[in-house]
């Protein structure tokens, strides 16, 4: 009721006109009065530039894409295996300390509780703060603080501290609410950072990763019949290796336009520079 299509993809499904009407209502929520023109497109309702068209090509435009190609272009296949990782480390530590609460000393279903509390306050940090503040500063903050709660835990008890000391509960808690905000931004660069063409399959390599780690999560639990430290010292190694994929390899990407093509390979350049000799009369029937 209240949420519209994207014009964009409207556009690009040749459904033009309900682009248009959608523009209109689009502006006219935002300004109150939209001037009624009927030669405007629906990029220039907007406020928009004209969308560049990378394929004239009918065929091209109508090529089917499949899993392949995501695996095919270092733009694309370096951050979402980058980013598949950060789902599965933060699927496996949040998950991890749901199902290790019962070991952590006092009443678990106050555990239980104060952790909920917790990561719903936190998880509305991104929120109230994505307007002016960059993705990666937000998801690099809770997954460090989460990276330094988990060292703590693991410091504190070998230089001996009480399994049943409250220290364990406080990092557990900081460590599970710390990474809440982590999520909202994974969810958020797997919209953000791949090509229109491809963004539905990269989610889903994404979602992937974090039922995979959910199923992992009780195993990382289970290590503690060797020790009650070893599932919080892979819980650390998890999120140190992730705050390193973060900070090497997730660009920023708040304030990008979104992709909307694959980038072309160098033998798809190669192949269309040869085309341009063949036939040089006619460059504009190619666009690479």
């Amino acid at each position: 009721m209240w949420v519209v299509e994207s014009c964009r993809w409207l556009a690009g499904v040749h459904r033009i006109a309900e682009a248009r009407s959608t523009a209109i209502q689009v502006m006219s929520r935002r300004s109150g009065a939209v001037q009624q023109t009927n030669e405007w497109q629906w990029w220039e309702i907007l406020g928009f530039s004209q969308p560049a068209i990378t394929c004239p090509n009918m065929k091209e435009t109508s090529r089917k894409y499949t899993y392949s190609d995501l695996f095919s272009h270092p733009a694309v296949y370096a951050p979402l295996i980058a980013l598949c990782y950060c789902f599965v480390s933060s699927s496996v530590v949040s998950f991890g300390f749901y199902f290790n609460a019962d070991a952590l000393p006092g009443n678990r279903y106050l555990n239980m509780a104060f952790m909920g509390v917790s990561k719903f306050a936190l998880g509305l940090l991104p929120f109230a703060v994505s307007s002016f503040v960059g993705r990666r500063p937000i998801v690099s903050v809770s997954v460090g603080f989460a990276c330094i709660g988990a060292w703590l835990a693991v410091i504190s008890q070998l230089l001996g501290a009480s399994a049943g000391h409250w220290s364990l509960v406080a990092l557990s808690l900081l460590v599970s609410a710390a990474l809440d905000p982590a999520w909202k931004i994974n969810h958020l660069y797997s919209a953000e950072l791949f090509p229109t063409v491809v963004r539905n399959m990269a989610r889903a390599v994404c979602n992937v990763g974090a039922r995979l780690g959910s199923v992992a999560a009780p195993m990382v639990v289970h290590l503690r019949t060797i020790h009650y430290l070893v599932p919080y010292m892979a819980f650390a190694v998890f999120l140190t290796v992730q705050l390193i994929v973060v900070a090497a390899f997730i660009p920023e990407t708040k304030g990008k336009p979104l992709p909307e093509e694959l980038p072309y390979t160098d033998d798809e350049i190669a192949r269309g520079e040869q085309m341009l000799e063949l036939n040089p009369s006619d460059p504009s029937s190619l666009d690479v």
